[in-house]
């Protein structure tokens, strides 16, 4: 029988079903809760299964034999429940057929009864065991619900499902909405048609592919990529008002080798589609940053939200009357727990129990801290083991969230060497993010214990999930400088570490700031986005096919593998596991390394899948620690040093200052080959470059290069480059200053090279417009990107987006921020005053960029550029535009945030993608 003509024969069927449960629901307001079916670990240990549910904000799974045996000792299990409960976690429900041994039943009802479990999912091949098996689970005060799986299980059919349940009014349904669509079937009509009788949900998506012989297979696919109607099951959902757990479960060998895409993309893609939209109802960003939200997320009962009400307002005035009494005291390390309950609030539309126990925890322990701020006292600083901080973040002026674990030896009479730990990947989708940032943290770490050793570790929150890229990169060097500040840190032995996407953050933002750290240390990342995304065993993830040409450019100076040759500057220990799905990736970046003649060092953990394993990892540290000896050393003779942008332009003694061309290999090898001499071997694709000042003896410098010597006058040594070379119309020569930034001889130089996302990595102001726009379509078109750019900042980057009008925006601003104007013209006056001086025609009538003429009333250019105004030449303008890779690359996978748009581009008003798109050359022009 055809999939079609079996959902037809069943459905008529249960058409009588269909009727007669849809008149016994009613709307509301409740959500279900995305749990976990440790299944989808199943290649897991115990252990490493509840660290990967608390590190992707599980507080609720379902249990599968494999983490925990009904016939084991109860202490044995009562420990694991113990373990979980202290992780954040409910056992709420487990599986087993049931049915076939009277004593493995018994077993099985008091383990549920040991974990506190509410009911158990059973799938009895005997029928009439049902009746004994209800009996039983009556006394144990126990609900049982029978597995809705597939045709080839004995309750695959629907029909005989609404059979049992005829038979049994005590009887309830775990339904897997994947299979059920896999056998012809739609998933949300037949959730609708068991009524109030559903419990348990599986969450997962299938496709049915037919063979070459007529056979179906059921492929798992990400949800969202197969046949299950999750719109149709949403909406049921909603309509019932049904607030059970549907728990995360995939039956594919390859997702369950490493299922944190998988989980991930499962919480997502809920989040995203929960409401039919992204963006909260009600978001606003000219609301009180403080404001609690108008809709407030289901699951919090009526004493609880008067104590976070209460709490909440109280502890935001606590904050303001600190910040008015001492305007000196940095109150970020009360904020950051204001913040977690802010964003677990507002972008969230359902907490579980433990997580509004959280929330209430976090605005408890904030007013503890703004108690203590507010008598001088900060009693957490002198603290030993691991501590929650805060920073304010000079980007966006947030207070971020970062850990430090401090050992019991630390005195701080000497400096000590710094760990800086970069977490995995952790639901993006804003809302609880920081909470289960913080709990994991307390909890677990990255797996390992506290330092016995003499050194701090640091993790940095990096702005949650963006691979460390962006403000998220910028995040790390500020929670560096937050921990340096508070205690005594050796700068020359600073480690940067990591796992998974951590790992992929080390070799990123280590290799291409290669002098900032003593050695690195990634556990198991990727570094290149193609290959790891196109790679067999990789079909989950999101393919990055053929891309435009302004796509295709940026994507080397993103991947870590085009540094390779940088690994020669640094020491640089990695490690994963033996069958850890993505070995393919170290051993790509491997062989980069060997292109560049250098050796890589990969420790392998045997047996061990995408997790950390302990041994290794201390070896991995050990390792780090013997090859960075007595740390970074900053006049090391030689330096060999790659990069791709002048974002990324230093290496000990030396710093590129201008390129040919941006997003294309530069390269220079520079030795001192005397006390007063620094030959240069290698150039490649660079137009200007300094030498630190004492790098050179200042009698007789010189540097020698490839066909000639420069002799070096000390007259022209740069206060802040030293020793400046520029190649010139005749060659290279010794320059005092290199051409000065401003309007007719602009230049990409370090900080100014765009692209248009680079704005958004140092500290920058939105400037909206009061004025009358030229047309008012253009107007909403601008308006509605501030909007969403707002939005995904404060969802997906952890901050406030700073607005100011347009008639308040001061010279201070000018000089200090980028400044990201919205509007045109005739609305924004800072652009308007502007506009003359910058790479393109603004008129009512028409826009004009890179000699092409498009209708001024529906097209709206958008750019980067540095800042003409006076005071302004030192910081970025930006016209009409936020990140430009948007919420579907944030809300999905790190490697997908990277840079959409180049530094300019002409949008129609009625289509997504631009009629007009590119890169400006070195010299800000087409």
């Amino acid at each position: 029988m055809s999939a079609s003509a079996s959902r037809c024969s069943r459905g008529r069927r249960l058409s009588r079903w269909l009727s007669m449960s849809l008149l016994l629901v009613a709307p509301a307001l409740a959500r279900p809760e995305l749990g976990l079916q440790s299944w989808t670990c199943r290649e897991m240990p115990f252990d490493d299964m509840v660290a990967f549910a608390a590190e992707q904000g599980i507080t609720r799974v379902a249990l599968y034999r494999a983490h925990i045996d009904p016939a084991a000792p109860s202490n044995v299990n009562a420990s694991k429940f113990k373990v979980m409960r202290a992780a954040g976690i409910e056992p709420y429900t487990m599986y087993s057929a049931m049915g076939r041994n009277e004593d493995e039943d018994r077993q099985m009802f008091a383990l549920a009864k040991l974990g506190g479990m509410k009911f158990l999912v059973v799938e009895p091949r005997d029928q009439s065991k049902w009746s004994e098996l209800l009996a039983t689970a009556k006394r144990q005060d126990l609900k049982l619900a029978v597995h809705n799986h597939w045709l080839e299980t004995p309750y695959g059919d629907p029909a005989t499902v609404h059979a049992l349940l005829d038979q049994y009014p005590d009887l309830y349904v775990c339904l897997d909405i994947g299979w059920v669509t896999a056998a012809g079937f739609d998933a949300a009509e037949i959730f609708r048609s068991y009524g109030d009788r559903v419990v348990d949900l599986h969450f997962k998506d299938k496709t049915v592919q037919v063979g070459a012989e007529g056979k179906n297979t059921w492929v798992d696919q990400l949800p969202g990529e197969g046949d299950v109607n999750f719109a149709g099951v949403f909406k049921a959902i909603r309509e019932t008002g049904w607030s059970g757990t549907m728990a995360i479960e995939t039956d594919s060998a390859d997702f369950a080798k490493d299922p944190r895409e998988l989980v991930q993309r499962s919480i997502n893609f809920f989040n995203a589609h929960w409401n039919g939209s992204g963006m909260p109802l009600g978001f606003d960003y000219t609301r009180d940053d403080g404001a609690l939200p108008e809709q407030w997320p289901a699951g919090i009962g009526a004493p609880d939200r008067q104590t976070i009400e209460q709490e909440s307002r109280a502890l935001r005035e606590e904050l303001t009357q600190l910040r008015e009494r001492l305007p000196a005291v940095d109150t970020a390390d009360a904020e950051i727990y204001l913040n977690q309950a802010l964003w677990a609030l507002r972008f969230e539309s359902s907490l579980s129990a433990s997580q509004v126990a959280l929330v209430t925890e976090a605005l408890a322990t904030g007013r503890e801290r703004a108690t203590a701020l507010g008598e001088g006292k900060a009693p957490w600083r002198q603290d030993t083991g691991r501590i929650l901080r805060g920073h304010r973040s000079a980007i966006d002026g947030s207070a971020q969230i970062y850990g430090v674990v401090v050992p019991e030896n630390y005195d701080g009479k000497r400096p000590v060497r710094l760990d800086v730990v970069l977490h995995g990947s952790i639901p993006s989708t804003g809302g609880a993010a920081q909470l289960g940032f913080s709990n994991w943290f307390r909890r677990f770490g990255m797996g390992w214990r506290a330092p016995d050793a003499d050194y701090i570790e640091v993790y940095p929150l990096g702005r949650v999930t963006n691979g460390y890229r962006f403000a998220g990169e910028a995040d790390i060097f500020e929670a560096i400088e937050a921990v340096s500040r508070e205690y005594n840190i050796d700068r020359d032995r600073v480690m940067l570490r990591g796992f998974s996407m951590g790992a992929s953050g080390t070799w990123h933002v280590g290799l291409k700031n290669p002098d900032r750290f003593a050695a690195l240390g990634p556990y198991m990342g990727y570094v290149d986005t193609r290959f790891f995304a196109e790679g067999e065993g990789n079909a989950r993830l999101i393919r990055v096919g053929a891309l435009p040409d302004h796509e295709e450019r940026v994507l080397p100076t993103m991947d870590a593998v085009s540094y390779a040759a940088n690994a020669g500057l640094i020491p640089v220990v990695a490690a994963m596991g033996e069958r850890d799905p993505g070995v393919r990736n170290h051993a790509f970046m491997g062989l980069a390394m060997a292109k560049e003649e250098l050796q890589m060092i990969n420790l392998v953990a045997p047996g061990a899948g995408h997790r950390v394993a302990l041994t290794t990892h201390r070896e991995q540290v050990k390792l780090m620690n013997e090859l960075a000896g007595e740390g970074t050393d900053r006049m090391r003779p030689e330096v060999r040093f790659v990069t791709y942008s002048l974002r990324y332009n230093r290496a000990y003694w030396v710093k590129l200052l201008g390129l040919n061309q941006h997003d294309a290999r530069s390269e220079i090898v520079a030795r001192a080959t005397a006390p007063n001499e620094v030959t240069i071997s290698r150039l490649q694709n660079i137009t200007a470059f300094a030498l630190a000042a004492d790098r050179l003896d200042s009698r007789q410098p010189r540097v020698v290069l490839p066909g000639r010597t420069i002799e070096l006058d000390r007259n022209l040594l740069h206060p802040d480059h030293g020793w400046v070379l520029q190649r010139t119309s005749k060659g290279w020569a010794q320059v005092a200053e290199l051409p000065p930034a401003e309007a007719g001889a602009w230049r990409k130089r370090p900080g100014l090279q765009g692209p248009i996302d680079d704005a958004f990595t140092t500290p920058f102001l939105a400037v909206r417009g009061t004025g009358t726009p030229w047309h008012p379509a253009v107007a909403a078109a601008a308006e509605a990107e501030l909007q969403r750019f707002a939005y995904q900042w404060s969802r997906y980057w952890v901050g406030e987006v700073p607005v100011k009008d347009d008639r308040d925006v001061t010279a201070e601003d000018i000089r200090t921020k980028n400044l990201i104007l919205f509007g045109d013209p005739g609305s924004n006056a800072v652009l308007a005053s502007m506009v003359a001086a910058l790479p393109l025609g603004w008129t009512r009538e028409t826009v004009a960029m890179n000699d092409q003429r498009y209708a001024a009333d529906e097209h709206l250019p958008v750019l980067i550029h540095p800042n003409p105004l006076a005071g302004g030449a030192d910081r970025y303008v930006v016209l009409n535009s936020g990140h430009t890779f948007g919420e579907a690359a944030s809300s999905s996978v790190a490697y997908l945030n990277y840079a959409r748009l180049g530094d300019w581009a002409v949008r129609h008003l009625g289509q997504s993608a631009p009629v007009a798109v590119g890169h400006f050359d070195e010299a800000w022009s087409y």
